[in-house]
């Protein structure tokens, strides 16, 4: 007997094998370039080690890296924008030894 994938896990006999775990991508990231790849708040806050608030901070006095804002309190970041920003902060630092 095939196990039945759409049976809830409750009624599953213990021999039953879990369905495979989907492994493909969306068509849309498939589609899209990496570099074109819109990052969140909280991405963004992770890669540079800061807070979402601070990063809220950067956007009204200006600084920090390049947004793209999507509504009042939600923007998003381009992957290459972050890259560059980040090579940036290196290159100060390096210069700043």
């Amino acid at each position: 007997m095939r196990p039945n994938p759409t049976l809830p896990l409750a009624n599953r006999a213990p021999s039953q094998p879990l369905p495979p775990a989907r492994t493909a991508k969306p068509a849309a990231e498939e589609s899209a370039p990496a570099t074109d790849r819109l990052l969140t708040q909280r991405d963004v806050a992770r890669l540079l080690g800061v807070t979402i608030q601070t990063l809220a901070k950067w956007r009204r006095t200006g600084k920090g890296p390049a947004c793209v804002p999507l509504a009042r309190n939600v923007a998003r970041y381009n992957a290459d924008d972050i890259k560059t920003y980040i090579e940036q902060l290196r290159a100060s630092a390096s210069t700043a030894e």
